[in-house]
């Protein structure tokens, strides 16, 4: 059984595992590294691009007073949301971005829209 309560750290390390870039995954995958990396970088912003119209799907309708995000839609939402972040450390995996510079980069941020919300 998974840790239902991982770092950041831990999920950088399990995503590129769970779900490798290989040929019996991507058979069309060049073998280039250069290549390979540009079309797993590209098959992973495809994918995030379809979770976000996803997810603006179950979202949009609250703007008209249709549709709440509960019941059935919460677990849409949340399965949506898990793969998302999921597809975010692939692309972070690839790029060589670890945990630290992830928890930098949000401090810096944060640090950022404190001096502009003043």
């Amino acid at each position: 059984m998974s840790d239902p309560n991982p770092t950041l750290k831990a999920l950088l390390l399990r995503v590129p595992k769970s779900w490798p870039t290989t040929q019996a995954v991507y058979p069309h995958l060049p073998e280039e590294p250069f290549e390979k990396l540009t079309a797993t970088s590209a098959h992973v912003l495809l994918h995030l691009s379809k979770q976000t119209g996803k997810l603006a799907g179950l979202f949009e309708p609250m703007l008209h007073g249709r549709a709440e995000v509960t019941g059935f839609a919460h677990g849409e939402v949340s399965r949506q949301v898990a793969y998302t972040i999921i597809d975010v450390l692939r692309l972070a995996a690839l790029a060589g971005v670890t945990a630290e510079d992830i928890a930098e980069e949000i401090a810096q941020w944060e640090r950022e829209q404190n001096v502009h919300s003043s």
